[in-house]
């Protein structure tokens, strides 16, 4: 969905609407616009959830989701796969000096030349993804603690939508339908609520 403005001057509103709408014609995506005011009035309905009667659910959901995210188990550490490329950039160095005196290229030499390089970029990749994954678990638990810090810094609702604390919180809505839309927080919490 995307952002629009409807009318002018002071009758100027917003609405959200299918991009896919906007960008290939109505026959491309059958969902209707939704007002901003209603997915804003939505929002402080979810919010005064949370900070109402589900508060202490979520403090619970937010600690189970928090100690259900374990360290990533790899085949491998960090320190071990640069410990390992180290060794095979070694290995790289001594076959390129004996290549020079040698004086010529064998197959021998070409063979254990892509085998070292081969094994370096896999290492490399792995290392990647490693390094990827801790990200991922790092940025999940800081939302996890905004969350938690949120929650735990207020006992009143939202009386107006806040547009800095929806973009802090939420990661996205999917909207179901006129009525009806899912806010999924970026600590992972998942709340239906009626437009």
């Amino acid at each position: 969905m995307q952002r629009d403005a409807w009318g002018q001057g002071k009758g100027k509103s917003y609405i959200w609407k299918c991009t896919n709408k906007s960008m290939n014609g109505l026959d491309a995506c059958s969902a209707k616009d939704i007002k901003e005011k209603d997915l804003e009035k939505a929002f402080v309905r979810v919010m005064g959830r949370v900070v109402g009667g589900e508060k202490e659910f979520l403090q619970q959901l937010l600690e189970n989701i928090s100690a259900g995210i374990e360290r990533v188990q790899h085949e491998f550490t960090i320190e071990e796969l640069n410990s390992r490329l180290e060794e095979l950039g070694q290995e790289m160095m001594g076959l390129v000096r004996l290549n020079a005196r040698a004086g010529t290229g064998t197959s021998a030499y070409e063979d254990e030349y892509i085998r070292v390089s081969e094994e370096m970029e896999q290492i490399q990749e792995r290392k990647t993804a490693i390094e990827e994954a801790e990200l991922s678990e790092l940025l999940r638990q800081k939302r996890i603690e905004e969350m938690k810090q949120y929650l735990d810094s207020t006992d009143t609702p939202l009386a107006t939508f806040d547009a800095a604390l929806f973009r802090r919180l939420v990661e996205k809505v999917i909207i179901h339908s006129l009525v009806e839309a899912t806010f999924i927080f970026r600590s992972g919490i998942e709340l239906r609520e009626i437009l």
